[in-house]
């Protein structure tokens, strides 16, 4: 029961969503063989690098490069390369998903705004909302 006197508790926190998850989604299924059952820690570690306020670090354990025995600098460019081939896009238009984030309240997730220009490359890379929340 919530009264005035016992606001529910709301635990917020917030993290990028968008850009990570556009580059989970855009992964190559060729960058990905190579690494077999690692490429998926390995492209935690790689967003991660890029993009610091990641929601990976908040939905899963993002293990340390250390941990590993690939050249995460050529791994990094063995990707960016593999989905400009694939999609015409670089890493570099993609930071500007940046900018969107998934905020947390409670088990809640909430996206927050998209400009005009996010919303012409979500829909120019095939990406809605729906996978976001």
């Amino acid at each position: 029961l919530r009264t005035r006197s016992s606001p529910a508790r709301i635990d917020s926190g917030q993290c990028q969503g968008k850009f990570s998850k556009t580059v989970e989604i855009l992964c190559p299924d060729e960058w990905k063989a190579p690494l077999g059952e690692d490429w998926e820690d390995v492209l935690s570690i790689l967003i991660s690098k890029r993009s610091p306020e990641t929601y990976l670090r908040k939905e899963r354990k993002v293990r340390s490069e250390d941990e590993f025995h690939y050249q995460f600098g050529s791994q990094m460019g063995m990707l960016s390369r593999r989905i400009y081939k694939k999609y015409h896009v670089g890493l570099e238009e993609l930071e500007e998903l940046k900018s969107i984030y998934l905020v947390y309240l409670g088990k809640e997730k909430v996206v927050s705004k998209i400009s005009e220009a996010q919303k012409k490359l979500l829909e120019r890379l095939g990406i809605g909302d729906e996978l976001y929340c």
